[in-house]
C-alpha cells in the first residue's frame, strides 16, 4: 500500500504518494512549495505551464488545481515516477494535466539515469552517486523547442525546471526564450557538468535576456 502525504495548500486539499516508500522527495518538495510562489503568479484562463522534471507530480497537480483554466504539461523520465505521477493525478481530481514519460534535453537523446530508491527525486544521466546507485534506466527524451511546437501556444506562463543537470543543455539550445513569462527552479552543477563546459553563469545570463521574470531560481551543487 502506498504511503500518502496530506496537506493544504491555496485553499485546496491535497494527497500524494512517491514512487518509492523509502524516498524522503515528496516531503522535501512539500517544504519547498512556497519558494514557487505559485500564488504569486497571476494565471489566466488558456495559459500554459510547462514542467520539466515532474518527478511525480506534486508542483503540477497543485499548480493545475489551483488555476483549473490553465494546461499544465509535463515531463517526467523516471518510469517509476512518472506512474506514481498518474496516480497522484487521479487521487487529487485535476483534469489540466498532460504527463509524458519523457525526459528533455538539448538535442533529444536517450538518456541513462541513474536512480537512488531513498530520493527519487534525484534521478539524474549527470550524476553517478559514487558507484552506489541503486538502478539504472534507458530512457527517451525530447526538446523545449519541440514541446513548444507540439503544444502550439505562443507563450508559456510558467516554465519550471528541475531536471538535475539537463537544465544547462536545454537553456544553451532552446530559441523561444522571450515566449516564456515566469521561470522557476534548480540549476545544478558537479564535476560532470563542468567537464562538459557548461556553467552556471551562462546558464543564468541566457535566461536573464530572455525571461520577463525569474521567480526563483535554487543554485545546488549536486554530489557526482
Amino acid at each position: 500500500m502506498e504511503q500518502l502525504e496530506e496537506f493544504r495548500y491555496g485553499g485546496h486539499s491535497f494527497h500524494f504518494a512517491d514512487s518509492n516508500q523509502q524516498s524522503f522527495a515528496v516531503r522535501s518538495i512539500m517544504k519547498e512549495l512556497p519558494l514557487y510562489q505559485l500564488e504569486a503568479i497571476q494565471f489566466r484562463r488558456g495559459d500554459v505551464m510547462i514542467d520539466i522534471g515532474a518527478h511525480c507530480g506534486l508542483v503540477s497537480i497543485v499548480a493545475a488545481k489551483m488555476n483549473p483554466g490553465i494546461s499544465v504539461y509535463s515531463f517526467e523520465p523516471y518510469p517509476r515516477n512518472y506512474q506514481a505521477f498518474v496516480r497522484n493525478i487521479e487521487r487529487n481530481s485535476v483534469s489540466n494535466i498532460r504527463p509524458f514519460n519523457c525526459g528533455v534535453t538539448g538535442d533529444g537523446r536517450q538518456l541513462n539515469l541513474k536512480i537512488k530508491h531513498n530520493n527519487t527525486g534525484g534521478c539524474s544521466a549527470f550524476k553517478h552517486f559514487d558507484g552506489s546507485f541503486d538502478d539504472e534506466v534507458c530512457v527517451e527524451s525530447t526538446t523545449l523547442d519541440a514541446i513548444f511546437e507540439s503544444i502550439n501556444s505562443d507563450s508559456c506562463k510558467l516554465l519550471k525546471l528541475d531536471c538535475e543537470g539537463a537544465e544547462h543543455e536545454i537553456i544553451r539550445t532552446f530559441n523561444r526564450w522571450n515566449d516564456v513569462e515566469n521561470l522557476v527552479g534548480e540549476f545544478h552543477m558537479n564535476s560532470t557538468l563542468e567537464r562538459l563546459r557548461f556553467s552556471m553563469e551562462e546558464s543564468v545570463s541566457k535566461v536573464q535576456k530572455g525571461v520577463r521574470e525569474i521567480v526563483k531560481i535554487h543554485f545546488i551543487r549536486m554530489i557526482e
